[in-house]
């Protein structure tokens, strides 16, 4: 953490939501890491640890990537000085 203000959003699933997502996007976990975090998920402190703030959000059944369009971003302008 480089930044004094550091903000968490956490994405409370299930494990089985959280399985599908990550297949979803094309990653895969082995099944003896993914039961690693969701053990130390579930003991996570947030309140103890140094964040700014916690937000916690519902997953929703349509992931918000799904629902809106990719879009192709302007390539940014470098002007050098």
């Amino acid at each position: 953490r480089h930044h004094p203000a550091v903000h968490l959003v956490v994405v409370d699933a299930t494990p089985a939501q959280a399985r599908a997502g990550q297949r979803a996007r094309g990653r895969t976990l082995r099944e003896r890491a993914m039961r690693r975090h969701e053990r130390l998920w579930a003991r996570a402190d947030f309140a103890r640890e140094p964040w700014t703030t916690v937000t916690r959000v519902e997953r929703s059944p349509v992931p918000a990537a799904a629902a809106v369009p990719p879009q192709r971003l302007p390539r940014p302008v470098v002007a050098w000085a």
